[in-house]
């Protein structure tokens, strides 16, 4: 019999998301953390039996709290109750508040008799449906009644502006589970045209976990996440926050990809054996990929300019990119565990049908030259007491090799100490690697991180970090070599999940083109931006609580008058299942000079589904959420958002450019658990 512990809605760290999103510069465009949230809190672990693979799969938990955790296991035995928790170091309690929808206390049961009897979490089957539209009419799209240039236009979006996902997920028992997901993606053709098999995407998986000696195995889609990720390393993963520990890389192995990111995941086998100390693991995938062939129709059948890494497939256009290129790649992986070390190896090749063209653009002079590569890795994790030590290092079998390596530690009782250091050579391109880095890819980068949190007591806190970082090579749209920095310090206090605030201080230095300049040889020069966080939420009833964010930012470049912006965004969420209603709503205001200060705010979003939007310009946001129980199996989610502009820089001219004063989105999702 399970341990009974209070219901409790999964918490996504908003805050940890908002610092990633500002930090890679870009839209989050990535749901693997969604699902794993979503699955996971219908099918919480037992901690007496989860291994550490699965411990990391929560995003809540780092390597430390994992490590005592098995320590206070094999010293005392399987826990008796959640709230044993309390009782081992690294746990706080607002940290077993956070992982309360993911784990339960259970007994540990063994053996293959139980794999056709065992039914774990709290619904077996899940089948969800979701809908979004945006409302004004985009540039791009064609109607019957078009007869501009933009009906006759190889850009055009040839199908409706409607978004469509469909989601099933089974868990036949504790160690078997299935699961399938079926997407077309705003302006994409839907049972006609160029899509004829109905959806867009289309992805699945059979899965089975820790049943004797497999460790795990799956047929369809998968990812892959080992060591550093450095040589191998799929999915999702954040980066620089306040939690300096997140810089590490969790080693996943193999799991379901269950996410419909149509990027970064491994269609074909996968398995990991355990062998008492060793894990032997082998993997194939056979996959189509975008890319964009050569112009030159004596080369196409044999070369390609570019990787398309949009999923998108709305326009003519990019209907020529769709599977333009076939992957195969295959591997293994041997993993040795010890009480306080893992260590493994990992070697893997990659094969294309076609050639990378010759380019002659100066920043791409150390991309592959050829459509098969060959990577070698070896990574290693010790854990000594209060000191984890972690690194890899990797090559690409053509003499280029890239490293990285760091130190977690808890100094004192009070003081958490984190450092890396990373080299990522020009040469080491490595499309498949995902290891901790200032820029998007692994690749033409040195840097040193640290960060250091001082938990003053179990309400305030002091965390924050320096990193140094350069890039020997030229990047896209930088004509030299540079370097940067970047330096954040945060002051919180949370008396509880309900309230509390958080002060937060960033400061990011690097070097950009001159956009304005009359140089035959365009020059680089230092760019400044610096942010103010205010952030607060208090709870006005036991239903009721108010979050509010305040947001300011300054940009300063060379030769350029110091630009502004500033963001002000409260939101208010109700929650009471007594009537069956859940219901979050958001109104903010926000004025920034230009695109460079604009500001990304967390809004809570239906489940499956994220929404970080970059505010710019000058306006206002509003958004409502509403959750509703039909029974206990059955839930309806609808959200609808406006946003407001008065000002807008640099009115669009793309395709995708929405011609009117407001911009509104709507999104429904009908889950039904059996």
């Amino acid at each position: 019999m399970n341990a009974q512990v209070p219901v409790k809605q999964p918490i996504i760290n908003e805050q940890a998301l908002e610092d990633w999103a500002q930090t890679k510069e870009t839209e989050f465009d990535s749901d693997e953390i969604t699902t794993f949230i979503e699955y996971y809190s219908q099918h919480p672990l037992n901690v007496n039996s989860a291994t550490e693979e699965e411990l990391h799969r929560i995003p809540f938990l780092n390597d430390m709290q994992i490590y005592n955790l098995f320590a206070y296991r094999n010293i005392f035995g399987n826990l008796l109750s959640i709230y044993e928790l309390q009782c081992i170091e690294g746990f706080t309690p607002g940290d077993i508040e956070n992982i309360l929808p993911f784990i339960y206390v259970g007994t540990v049961r063994f053996g293959y008799g139980k794999i056709f009897s065992y039914s774990a979490g709290k619904h077996s089957r899940q089948f969800s449906v979701f809908y979004q539209r945006g409302i004004e009419k985009q540039s791009a799209y064609v109607t019957p009644s078009d007869t501009s240039e933009n009906k006759k236009s190889k850009s055009a979006y040839l199908g409706s502006p409607d978004k469509i996902c469909v989601r099933f997920h089974s868990a036949l028992n504790a160690q078997c589970r299935i699961g399938f997901t079926a997407e077309k993606d705003a302006g994409e053709e839907f049972f006609k045209g160029s899509q004829q098999n109905g959806f867009d995407f289309y992805s699945g998986f059979v899965a089975l976990e820790k049943a004797g000696i497999v460790q795990s195995f799956v047929v369809g889609d998968y990812q892959l996440q080992f060591g550093q990720g450095l040589t191998l390393g799929s999915g999702f993963s954040l980066g620089k926050s306040p939690d300096i520990f997140s810089v590490k890389k969790f080693h996943r192995g193999v799991y379901p990809s269950t996410s419909t990111n149509e990027i970064r995941f491994f269609r074909g086998i996968a398995s990991s054996v355990s062998l008492h100390k060793l894990e032997i693991t082998a993997f194939a995938s056979f996959r189509n990929k975008d890319a964009r062939l050569t112009d030159d129709t004596s080369q196409t059948e044999n070369e390609y300019s570019s990787l398309i890494e949009t999923g998108y497939h709305r326009s003519i256009n990019e209907l020529k990119t769709r599977n333009a290129l076939k992957e195969t790649l295959y591997g293994g992986r041997l993993t040795l565990k010890g009480s306080l070390f893992k260590t493994g190896i990992t070697i893997y090749t990659s094969r294309y049908d076609k050639n990378p063209a010759n380019n002659d653009d100066p920043y791409r002079y150390y991309h592959a030259q050829s459509g098969e590569r060959t990577f070698v890795g070896w990574d290693y994790d010790v854990m000594y007491r209060n000191v984890n030590i972690f690194g890899e290092i990797s090559t690409n079998g053509k003499g280029t090799y890239a490293g990285i390596a760091g130190i977690n530690s808890r100094i004192v009782d009070w003081i958490n100490f984190s450092a890396v250091y990373r080299n990522y050579p020009p040469g080491y391109q490595n499309e498949h690697g995902n290891a901790f880095s200032e820029s998007t890819s692994c690749a033409n980068e040195k840097g040193i991180f640290t960060g250091m949190q001082i938990p003053i007591n179990s309400h305030w806190n002091v965390s924050g970090y320096a990193d140094f970082f350069s890039f020997p090579w030229l990047k896209y749209l930088v004509n030299a070599p540079t370097h940067g920095n970047e330096y954040l310090i945060r002051l919180e206090y949370f008396p509880d999940n309900k309230q509390g605030f958080y002060l937060q201080y960033r400061i990011k230095n690097t070097e950009v083109n001159l956009t304005t300049n009359k140089h035959l040889i365009t020059p680089v020069a230092l760019k400044e931006r610096s942010s103010y966080r205010l952030y607060f939420q208090y709870s006005l009833l036991p239903e009721l609580t108010i979050k509010t964010r305040i947001e300011y930012v300054t940009t300063l470049c060379y030769n350029e008058n110091k630009k502004e912006g500033l963001v002000i965004y409260p939101m208010l969420m109700y929650a009471n299942e007594m009537y069956k209603w859940t219901a979050c709503s958001g109104y903010g205001l926000f004025d920034t000079e230009s695109y460079n200060e604009r500001i990304y705010i967390y809004e809570n979003d239906v489940p499956y589904s994220f929404s970080i939007p970059s505010l710019y310009g000058k306006g206002s946001r509003f958004f409502i959420l509403l959750k509703y129980s039909f029974t206990n199996n059955i839930k309806g989610y609808f959200k609808y958002s406006r946003s407001f502009f008065t000002r807008v820089p640099g009115s669009g001219s793309d395709e995708g450019s929405i011609y009117s004063p407001h911009k509104s989105e709507v999104k429904v999702l009908l889950q039904i658990n059996l």
